[in-house]
């Protein structure tokens, strides 16, 4: 049984992912993943930041030296809602070229929503996917035979730059989702649902193994939000290695997911620890190596 090698990274609003996979018969058998928190989304006057190109570019060229090692083909690149937004995407999209001959490729919501639906769902079911990004929500289903794809301008890193509270959160969310319900359960995806179930696991580091599948609630949410709602943010971030990087944007991450519950009825949420790098790479022709 021939395995293929292929890499993808996920230029996210709040993080930088990669992920080398080995994919048997259209399944990926083993994986390599590794993260960088940069806050590309965390826009300045509508712009990318000095410091969140550099911190992106500094990632790339690590993960780039990881896939050389590996013996990997160089990553397939797919920004998000960072650079769909910002004013000066084409200055991290020309130093990359620069630097490394590749390109970035800016996906829209839609194609966002289909990738994460892809590798969440990579065991073969159907089920409905939601992601909640840094500066974006995604969220992707199956109606009538096709496959729907819907994106909001709702995310962890836009919500807290922007200081929105519950309230505002909740009224994007119900307008964003009008005409949209009637499900039981859903896959959940992204950094703040799988931190909060290693919260709730009681995990000091994050554990694909353990966080693939755990099953959330409405209660599980609120009871996260009560205990760290009266904490600031560095006693947040200090609170559980989990949330080191994640403390300042964790809260509207959770009010995000709350309301998106309350929102669509959802009576359960099955998180899944793949999402849109898995998407990637079963979306990618890959070499054999």
């Amino acid at each position: 049984m021939s395995e293929r090698l292929a890499a993808a990274v996920d230029v996210g609003s709040n993080t930088v992912q990669l992920l080398i996979a080995a994919v048997s018969e259209g399944r990926i058998v083993r994986r390599d993943n590794h993260l960088r928190t940069t806050r590309l989304g965390a826009l300045e006057n509508g712009c990318l930041s000095e410091r969140a190109i550099a911190a992106t570019l500094a990632a790339l060229g690590e993960f780039l030296a990881l896939c050389r090692a590996a013996g990997c083909p160089p990553p397939r690149l797919v920004a998000t809602s960072a650079l769909r937004d910002a004013l000066n995407s084409a200055v991290l999209l020309d130093a990359v070229k620069q630097a490394w001959g590749l390109d970035i490729e800016i996906a829209a919501g839609e194609r966002e929503a289909y990738l994460s639906w892809l590798g969440a769902n990579e065991d073969g079911r159907r089920l409905p996917v939601l992601d909640v990004g840094g500066s974006s929500t995604e969220l992707a289903y199956v109606a009538d035979g096709r496959l729907r794809c819907r994106s909001l301008d709702i995310g962890a890193v836009r919500a807290h730059s922007r200081l929105w509270d519950a309230a505002r959160i909740a009224a994007a969310v119900a307008s964003g989702l009008d005409g949209v319900g009637g499900f039981e359960t859903l896959r959940g995806v992204g950094g703040t649902i799988t931190c909060a179930a290693g919260l709730r696991l009681g995990l000091d580091a994050y554990r694909r193994e353990a966080i693939d599948g755990y099953v959330l609630r409405a209660a599980d949410i609120d009871e996260l939000l009560a205990l760290l709602l009266p904490l600031g943010v560095e006693q947040r971030c200090a609170y559980s290695p989990l949330l080191s990087a994640r403390g300042e944007i964790i809260v509207e991450g959770l009010y995000i997911w709350r309301a998106l519950i309350e929102r669509l009825s959802i009576e359960r949420l099955i998180i899944s620890a793949g999402g849109i790098l898995e998407g990637i790479v079963l979306d990618t022709p890959f070499v054999v190596y």
